[in-house]
C-alpha cells in the first residue's frame, strides 16, 4: 500500500515500483513482479538492484537465458560486495592452453551447486584453478578437470590468463534448464574417515541413519524463515528402525536440550571433507536449504530439502 501510495503522487518514481516488484516476487506472484520492475528499468535502466531481482524473477520462472543474463549485474547491486579478483574476466573466449582461474563468490552451498560447471571450462582447454573458501579445499581435491585447488584468502592464486566467477559460468555457457550438468556425484572426497566418525558411524548398521540439518547461517538475511529446530524434528526421533544424526555445526542454544535424542557429530565435522565422508555412510540426509543439502547433492546422496 505505501508503494501504490507513492506512485498515486508521483507516477515515475522508479523506487516504488523497484519495491512492488520484490515484494510480489515475495508473495510468489513473479507475472506482476517482472511488470513492476521492467516498468523500473524502463525509468532507470542503470538500477542494478532492480535487474537483480528481476534476474531473480527469470530463474524462478525458468527463463535461464534472460536470468543469468540479468544476474550479471549483481556486482553492482547493493547486496554483493564488488568484485575482489583483478585481471581479464573470461567472457566465453577460447580458453584452449589458457589458465583461467574460477573463484568462489558467495556462500559455500553457492559454491558446491556451481561447480558442476567447472568441468565444462576444462573440457575446451582451459587449465583451471579453482579459488573456493578453506573450508571446501578437501571437498573439491578430486573435482574432475581441476589443475589446482587454491585457498582463497591464505595465499595469492597462482598467474591465470582469465578469472571468472563461479555463478557466471552458466551465463558463459549458454545453460538452459534442460542442459544443467547432472552428472552426480560430481565430488568425490576421500575415504579417509576420522576416528571418532568412524566408532559413531560404523561402516554397517541394522538401522536406517538419517543425517539432520535444520539450520544455516545465523547472519543470513532470510533465517528466520530457512532455519528451523531441531524440537521440530521430536516426533521423528522414537520411531523403530531409525537413528537420527546431527550435521549442524555450532548448534543454537535452543537445541541444546535435544541433541540427546540424536548422535551429534557436530564436534567431528572440522571440514567439509569431513561433512562428505560422513554423509556417505548415511541412508537420507534431511537438510533446509543450506551448503550440507547442496553437498549432499553433489555427492550423490538421498536428500530430502526442507523449503520455507
Amino acid at each position: 500500500m505505501a508503494y501504490q501510495n507513492a506512485l498515486a503522487q508521483e507516477p515515475e518514481f522508479t523506487e516504488a515500483y523497484f519495491g512492488l516488484g520484490a515484494t510480489y516476487r515475495t508473495a510468489g506472484d513473479l507475472a506482476t513482479a517482472k511488470a513492476m520492475l521492467d516498468r523500473a528499468l524502463t525509468l532507470n535502466p542503470d538500477h542494478a538492484d532492480a535487474r537483480f531481482s528481476r534476474a531473480l524473477v527469470f530463474l524462478e520462472q525458468g527463463n535461464f537465458t534472460l536470468g543469468f543474463a540479468d544476474y550479471e549485474c549483481r556486482w553492482e547491486s547493493t547486496d554483493f560486495p564488488g568484485r575482489s579478483i583483478v585481471g581479464t574476466e573470461w567472457r566465453g573466449e577460447d580458453v584452449n592452453g589458457k589458465t583461467v582461474l574460477v573463484n568462489a563468490e558467495q556462500g559455500l552451498g553457492d559454491t558446491i551447486q556451481f561447480a558442476r560447471f567447472v568441468p565444462m571450462l576444462a573440457a575446451r582447454g582451459a587449465k583451471v584453478l579453482f579459488y573456493v573458501q578453506p573450508d571446501l579445499e578437501a571437498v573439491f581435491a578430486n573435482l574432475r578437470g581441476v589443475a589446482q585447488i587454491v585457498p582463497a584468502e591464505t595465499a595469492p592464486p597462482p598467474p591465470y590468463d582469465y578469472y571468472v566467477a563461479v555463478m557466471s559460468l552458466p551465463f558463459h555457457f549458454g545453460t538452459t534448464p534442460s542442459a544443467i550438468p547432472s552428472d552426480v556425484p560430481y565430488i568425490a572426497p576421500s575415504s579417509d574417515i576420522s576416528d571418532a566418525l568412524d566408532q559413531l558411524l560404523p561402516v554397517t548398521s541394522e538401522n536406517r541413519r538419517i543425517g539432520l540439518t535444520w539450520a544455516g547461517r545465523a547472519s543470513h538475511s532470510d533465517d528466520t524463515n530457512r532455519s528451523c529446530r531441531l524440537a521440530d524434528f521430536q516426533p521423528l526421533f522414537g520411531l523403530d528402525g531409525f537413528e537420527f544424526f546431527s550435521l549442524q555445526k555450532e548448534p543454537r542454544a535452543d537445541d541444546q536440550a535435544f541433541l540427546k535424542d540424536v548422535v551429534d557429530l557436530g564436534p567431528h565435522l572440522t571440514d567439509f571433507g569431513q561433512t562428505a565422508r560422513a554423509m556417505q555412510r548415511l541412508d537420507l540426509i534431511i537438510s533446509v536449504d543450506t551448503a550440507p543439502a547442496h553437498l549432499a547433492g553433489a555427492l550423490a546422496r538421498p536428500v530430502w530439502l526442507l523449503l520455507a
